[in-house]
């Protein structure tokens, strides 16, 4: 399959890529790989590094997914294809009946979208189907185009596409987050603990003393009526006990907070970009040609003077 080297296609793309900002994204194809290769991804970094390894490898496979679902989705360009027809139809035959470009322009999309939805065929073999689907398009965009013009100009379109060979030129970029993580902490708890204490306290006790004393004196009235009547003295002791009473007091206070501080850390990861060589090369150089002599022997001859 020829390549062919078209700076057109690197003109202005209507279509950013959501990823990379790059033009001609094609959401669909972004999409797809961007969820396959995200999970893909995540997996491999829970591999290597752990909780971190999948976020990041989570972020850089879907990047790098979604490139090449964007890739696989941009084998051909609309944008691309109505710039390059615009500026080049004039010159084809069919056009000195059309000279002006909205005419032919369904017939050119409709050649490309054609070619992409009969992969792997040649236009003349779907050509009676195509037909029939022009009369269909032609009745949906109002277009007055026979068969015969639009099918010269849908040849075309579908020429160009099957010609052209794209590369597509991945390239992953890192994009670092940040996640919270519970990393330790403190836990305060309360008990009750009891220890024996001691105080000294002074008591005071009372104590009867009863003492008997010889005495001699005459006898009084009131002697003389004690010992008639009799007499009853009481005398009670009285002691001290030790009374104990507590009172709560606050001593102290432990006070639990947090603060934060703010480190850097370097994240160190690889990615990955598709390198294009080009190298040229001469189908005459060492070209060499067979043949058979006169006698039937076979020979050999080189176009290579040396």
């Amino acid at each position: 399959m020829a390549m062919k080297n078209d700076d057109s296609r690197r003109g202005k793309d209507s279509n950013p890529d959501p990823i990379t900002g790059a033009p001609g994204s094609h959401p669909v194809g972004t999409g797809i790989g961007a969820a396959g290769a995200g999970a893909a991804g995540a997996a491999i970094g829970t591999a290597v590094a752990g909780p971190i390894g999948t976020a990041v490898g989570a972020v850089v496979g879907a990047v790098a997914g979604g490139l090449a679902g964007k890739g696989a989705a941009e084998a051909i360009d609309p944008t691309v294809e109505d710039a390059y027809w615009r500026e080049n139809y004039k010159n084809r035959p069919y056009a000195k009946n059309n000279p002006d470009y909205k005419t032919l322009a369904p017939a050119y999309r409709f050649g490309w979208e054609s070619r992409q939805k009969h992969q792997g065929k040649k236009f003349e073999e779907v050509e009676p189907n195509l037909r029939q689907d022009w009369e269909t398009t032609a009745r949906t965009t109002g277009t007055s185009l026979d068969w015969n013009t639009a099918g010269a100009a849908a040849r075309d379109a579908w020429n160009r596409v099957e010609e052209q060979a794209s590369i597509p030129v991945v390239e992953e970029e890192i994009k670092v987050g940040k996640r919270e993580v519970e990393r330790g902490g403190v836990r305060v708890e309360t008990r009750v603990e009891e220890r024996p204490v001691e105080e000294q306290v002074n008591l005071r006790e009372e104590h009867v003393r009863v003492e008997r004393r010889p005495v001699n004196r005459p006898a009084s009235e009131a002697d003389i009526a004690d010992a008639q009547h009799g007499r009853t003295v009481e005398v009670r002791e009285k002691s001290e006990q030790a009374v104990v009473s507590k009172d709560a007091r606050v001593v102290e206070e432990v006070v639990v907070g947090k603060e934060a501080t703010e480190r850097t850390e370097t994240v160190r990861d690889t990615v990955r970009r598709t390198d294009v060589d080009v190298t040229e090369v001469d189908t005459t150089r060492d070209a060499k040609t067979r043949g058979t002599d006169s006698t039937g022997t076979n020979r050999t001859r080189s176009n290579n003077p040396s």
